[in-house]
């Protein structure tokens, strides 16, 4: 979704073979998820539709046309009426994306293919581990790394190419109707408008770093929940590639050239660190990452109480942050940092709820869904992932004082008519999931 550090469009560009640009919303990407929800709602589809109508126009500068279909990759490339000879393109290891792969390769035995990495900050080659021994705890992994590992350069800007005349049909963008949604109208509420695209992207950066410097207090922000400025805002950009990892990380160091850097600045690299390890984690886990007992293997003897699942999907479940924080996902696609554990935490040791449920929601509706960090995320807080705590659980009511004091948060994402009781005994609920918890690690 960039022109900016891409090696695989750099690469293309430099075969000294005229360079089109082909992207596909693939079938698997409009699947049920295994407890029935869209695999991406409309927040999510509309942002990558406007990413791409951004990612025309750069192309277009660079002499390169931009091809969108929707339906099986793997069956629309290969009938497509061009002499492919060389295919470039960003390899990721998550299980469709990787099917999607190999299906087109069986399909074009004739074409070459060419795999890069583009979505990381460290390449994978220079991490200090072998692909099956990454550490299961992150800040083992952090310390080897950031010690050991230096961050590659970005690649340079790709220079104008032979303009391509293609003998092919008009090709359009399609339009969020033709997917099936209704016009997209963002909410007044969000945080942030989140307007696709690589231009928006960069424009974000060099409004958080440069413009307001506002990166020099990230650390001491980043549990906001309301307004644009608590956080970078960068994470849809990251996820969908129209903002490279290394050119953040490139400007981060140019302003610590120039402002200093601090607790804040490293704090945004450290995050930066945590995107990184769930990838590696999913490289040594593919199968583990999604399944219901975690890499750690651990049987919770999870509850599917219909009603407790539409309750906090709906946010109707009494607790009012949770409650907030559910109903800012519905309407705009996004969820603070802090909120996301505080809904993970509610849903699995308040409700005993399967962690898998929340994190399909979480993939449908969000912005920024990123598989690996969602579902990386979602085993963490649950208890079986990386976490080397068995039980790490979020109080509602002492979160509510702590970042919403002033009621701001709740008051703009509650309806004015909300008045609910609780559906569980909070203190009774995390005390029976907790002696759960406890048995369940004692079989380990």
């Amino acid at each position: 979704m960039r022109i900016h550090d891409n090696e695989a469009l750099f690469n293309a560009a430099n075969s000294k073979l005229p360079v089109i640009g082909i992207y596909v919303f693939d079938d698997t990407e409009f699947r049920k998820t295994g407890f029935g929800f869209d695999s991406m709602a409309s927040h999510r589809l509309n942002f990558i539709l406007e990413s791409l109508e951004d990612l025309k126009k750069n192309l277009e500068k660079l002499n390169i046309p931009l091809l969108v279909y929707k339906g099986d990759t793997a069956d629309i490339i290969p009938k497509l009426d061009l002499d492919i000879s060389a295919i470039y393109y960003h390899d990721e290891g998550a299980f469709f994306e990787k099917n999607i792969e190999n299906k087109l390769k069986s399909r074009m035995k004739n074409t070459e293919f060419y795999g890069f990495y583009g979505r990381n900050l460290f390449h994978p080659d220079d991490i200090p581990y072998e692909k099956n021994a990454v550490p299961s705890v992150f800040t083992a992994f952090k310390k080897k790394t950031e010690n050991r590992t230096s961050v590659r350069a970005v690649f340079p800007d790709i220079k104008i190419q032979d303009k391509v005349v293609l003998d092919i049909e008009k090709n359009e963008i399609p339009r969020i109707e033709d997917f099936g949604f209704s016009k997209y109208k963002r909410d007044k509420r969000s945080s942030s408008d989140f307007y696709g695209g690589e231009t928006q992207a960069l424009k974000e950066l060099d409004y958080y770093f440069f413009e307001t410097k506002l990166v020099l207090t990230y650390k001491e922000t980043r549990n906001g929940l309301t307004g644009r400025d608590f956080s970078s805002k960068l994470s849809p950009y990251l996820a969908r590639g129209c903002i490279s990892p290394r050119y953040v990380y490139k400007k981060l160091k140019e302003f610590e050239d120039i402002e200093g850097s601090n607790d804040s600045t490293y704090w945004l690299f450290f995050e930066l660190m945590w995107r990184d390890y769930f990838y590696f984690v999913n490289e040594m886990y593919p199968i583990k990452m999604y399944s219901k007992y975690g890499i750690r293997g651990v049987d919770f003897s999870w509850d599917y109480n219909k009603e407790y699942m539409d309750k906090w999907i709906g946010g109707e479940t009494g607790f009012e942050l949770v409650d907030a924080a559910m109903n800012e996902l519905k309407a705009t696609g996004f969820m603070s940092n802090r909120n996301r554990q505080i809904a993970s935490s509610f849903l699995t040791k308040n409700l005993n709820i399967d962690w898998r449920f929340g994190a399909e929601y979480f993939e449908s509706m969000l912005i920024d869904f990123d598989v690996y960090s969602n579902y990386g995320n979602w085993q963490y807080g649950a208890g079986v992932g990386n976490d080397p705590r068995s039980f790490r659980y979020f109080s509602v009511e002492i979160q509510e004082k702590k970042f919403d004091k002033d009621r701001s948060f709740r008051d703009l994402w509650l309806e004015k008519d909300y008045n609910l009781d609780k559906i569980v005994d909070f203190k009774e609920s995390i005390s029976k999931n907790k002696e759960k918890y406890k048995r369940a690690f004692n079989t380990l």
